[in-house]
C-alpha cells in the first residue's frame, strides 16, 4: 500500500467522498467549490467536482475509479474519459479540466489525456496516486 490509503480497492463510492474531502480542503477557503450529485441515475453532465472563481467556472474535476488504469484490458475506460471530457465541454468552457484517477496513469495515458482538447482552450491535467 502507497501512503496512508489504498486506493486501488477503496471502491468507487469511497473514493469519490474521499476526493471530494481532499479536494475542499485544498479549495474549500475559496467560494465555489461544489461537488455535482450523480446519485440514483442523475447525470452529472461531465462534472465531479466544479471550482468557481469569480462567479465563473474555472476547473471541472472528473473521478473515474479506474483501478489498473486505461490500458490493456481495460481500453474502454478510455472512451468514458473522452464522453465525460466531451459532455462537460460541450456544456462548459472551464480554464482547466482535470481528470482523477486512484492509479498514476502511465506515459500513455497520460498523452491520452493530453490530446483531448485538440484545439479547444482548456488546460487538462490529471492527479492520480502520487
Amino acid at each position: 500500500m502507497d501512503g496512508l490509503i489504498d486506493w486501488s480497492v477503496l471502491g468507487q463510492p469511497k473514493f469519490d467522498r474521499y476526493v471530494e474531502a481532499l479536494i475542499q480542503r485544498e479549495y474549500g477557503s475559496q467560494p465555489g467549490v461544489r461537488v455535482v450529485p450523480s446519485r440514483g441515475g442523475v447525470k452529472d453532465g461531465g462534472i465531479d467536482i466544479a471550482l468557481h472563481r469569480d462567479g465563473v467556472l474555472d476547473t471541472i474535476f472528473q473521478l473515474k475509479y479506474f483501478p489498473g488504469g486505461m490500458s490493456g484490458g481495460h481500453s474502454k475506460r478510455k472512451q468514458q474519459v473522452k464522453e465525460s471530457f466531451e459532455t462537460a465541454l460541450s456544456r462548459h468552457t472551464p480554464r482547466l479540466w482535470v481528470l482523477v484517477t486512484p492509479d498514476n496513469l502511465s506515459p500513455d495515458e497520460q498523452a491520452y489525456v493530453d490530446a483531448l482538447p485538440g484545439d479547444r482552450p482548456v488546460e487538462v491535467d490529471y492527479y492520480g496516486r502520487d
